[in-house]
């Protein structure tokens, strides 16, 4: 190949190499207008307008304005009972009890200051075993639960579940599963999800 036809070669491929560029920033900026103007920090769901804000998703409820984790399509395939959010919605102190050597601790704490701050009720905090890191929490279990104090075990476990057993609702999960499980139930507390 000639010095002439290299020269042209490489041309043709600085041309196809510019256009493919400017066709990849257009597309881009053409998806940031499209999801600027269709509010794309807004979400609908049912009766309900959640703003995105700081990273969570606010909605209004009870002339509060609440923050969550995950929109509630990303929560409601968790399965929680009837019986077990009325049994919370009755309850005058719900106990959140959890183990304090398991390692999904930071979650398990953004999940009760959040449930104690918005339910507008007061929370007993207990932990499974008695440690130096909570050396102020009281030891519970599901034993100490009642009709008007139920028990919410945070249960480390693999298999994201919930169960009821009599007035104590086990919430089974690792890390991230337990802000799920915060928003379910707060989801569910409010009227946002059945």
């Amino acid at each position: 190949m000639s010095w002439r036809e290299r020269k042209q070669d490489n041309r043709k491929r600085i041309w196809v190499s510019v256009f493919m560029a400017a066709l990849m920033i257009f597309s881009a900026f053409g998806v940031y207008l499209g999801s600027v103007s269709s509010g794309g920090d807004s979400f609908e769901y049912k009766d309900y307008k959640f703003k995105l804000t700081d990273g969570k998703y606010v909605v209004k409820l009870n002339n509060k304005e609440i923050p969550f984790y995950s929109l509630p399509q990303d929560v409601e395939s968790l399965n929680v009972s009837k019986e077990s959010v009325e049994l919370i919605r009755r309850a005058w102190i719900p106990q959140v009890v959890f183990d304090p050597a398991q390692e999904s601790l930071q979650y398990i704490e953004l999940t009760r200051f959040d449930w104690n701050r918005w339910w507008g009720k007061p929370l007993v905090n207990g932990v499974t075993s008695a440690s130096n890191v909570y050396p102020d929490l009281p030891v519970l279990s599901c034993a100490n639960a009642t009709q008007n104090s139920p028990v919410i075990y945070l249960n480390s476990s693999f298999l994201v579940s919930s169960q009821l057993k009599g007035n104590c609702l086990i919430l089974n999960g690792l890390g991230v599963d337990f802000l799920r499980w915060r928003d379910r139930i707060l989801y569910t507390y409010f009227g946002v999800l059945g």
